[in-house]
């Protein structure tokens, strides 16, 4: 295997970034085609029930590939730089744009699934507009993809100690075993808690603790890519039997999660390998998909929600299973391309200066 660039850039693991964000945007995507679009409080047809099981067995919890990637990128790249560096580079270029967007975000009164598809300007005085603001940094509540950054931050914060107990032998089986925690501990939905730092924890650690030896580990996935082939299939088909059985909990472990977990590591483990044989070629469309991700992040959401209530202004029925696909399609598609272009014109405006505001 080549050796890694010494430039602080690996090709493949920021094409990762882009394989990311697409899954990402696609369980939004499809879970908006298929559940805001015309009915309220309608029963979804049996067809739509099997498209939202292989959606959500596809795509959610594709936050850990973040984690994942966020681990691997501090041991491989930034390890050698100094603490104040690292948590001033999350400072500036993570959590600013986090506070920014969340001001944006807060102005509307974003919808719901299931109640009727309104947006709705925020309207109150403004300093009820800085106390939901305020309440929005803290949860992550402004928009649904922003409970995330109030979790990583805290992922941030953990790293000298992570990096400590993997710097020794002993330490090393801490964190292993908080990587294997969240298969006890299971996250919350959209929200900050503990339980949900601690699953996003385990791939993070996970990450750090494969990124010290970075070669040796990527050197054992591509030579057991059969192995953890088997482990997705297994995976993936345990979770459809619990999505389509309704099972999730035993006592307060959710079965899912648990079966989300081992999958998506697998799925990136396999996806990593793949795209280090291939980053001599890997298209561009995925490298400019990278390099805007966390724009993308940050935009798709909005993007999507304007989508589906332009289409909700002028559709008179349910669709159909296949039209429910196709505009999933779009409502990735789409969204993608317009942050990209959004990001690249205030990055234009802007320069450097844009990675405060929107993150790229």
């Amino acid at each position: 295997m080549a050796p890694l660039s010494d430039m602080g850039f690996i090709k493949h693991l920021h094409a990762f970034r882009g394989f990311a964000i697409i899954n990402i945007t696609a369980i939004h995507a499809f879970t908006m085609a298929i559940y805001f679009l015309i009915p309220v409080n309608m029963t979804l047809p049996s067809a739509d029930k099997t498209a939202i099981n292989i959606t959500v067995m596809l795509f959610h919890d594709a936050t850990l590939y973040f984690s994942l990637i966020s681990g691997l990128l501090f041991a491989a790249v930034l390890k050698g730089r100094s603490w104040r560096d690292f948590f001033k580079g999350k400072l500036l270029n993570v959590i600013s744009p986090y506070l920014v967007m969340t001001a944006v975000f807060s102005l509307v009164v974003w919808p719901q699934p299931m109640e009727g598809f309104q947006i709705v300007p925020f309207r109150g005085p403004v300093g009820d507009y800085l106390a939901l603001t305020e309440r929005n940094i803290l949860t992550g509540k402004s928009l649904f993809p922003m409970y995330y950054i109030p979790i990583l931050t805290a992922l941030f914060l953990a790293t000298p100690l992570i990096n400590a107990a993997v710097d020794r032998a002993r330490g090393r089986w801490l964190v292993l075993l908080l990587a294997l925690l969240p298969l006890v501990v299971s996250r919350t939905d959209l929200e900050v808690t503990a339980s949900s730092v601690i699953y996003f924890m385990g791939a993070y650690a996970l990450g750090i603790l494969a990124g010290r030896d970075y070669q040796r580990w990527l050197g054992w996935v591509d030579g057991h890519l059969a192995l953890l082939t088997g482990v997705v299939v297994v995976s993936s088909a345990v979770l459809l039997a619990l999505l389509f059985g309704e099972i999730e909990f035993a006592g307060p472990v959710s079965l899912q999660e648990s079966a989300f977990y081992v999958q998506k590591l697998a799925v990136a483990a396999i996806v990593l390998a793949l795209l280090r044989r291939g980053e001599a070629q890997l298209p561009r469309w995925l490298t400019v998909t990278a390099t805007y991700s966390f724009a993308i992040y940050f935009l798709h959401g909005p993007v999507q929600f304007f989508m589906t209530w332009g289409l909700n202004q002028f559709a008179t029925r349910y669709p159909n299973a296949i039209e429910t696909m196709l505009l999933g399609l779009v409502f990735v598609v789409v969204p993608i391309g317009v942050s990209i272009a959004a990001a690249f014109l205030l990055r234009a405006a802007l320069g450097k200066r844009s990675r405060m505001i929107i993150g790229t």
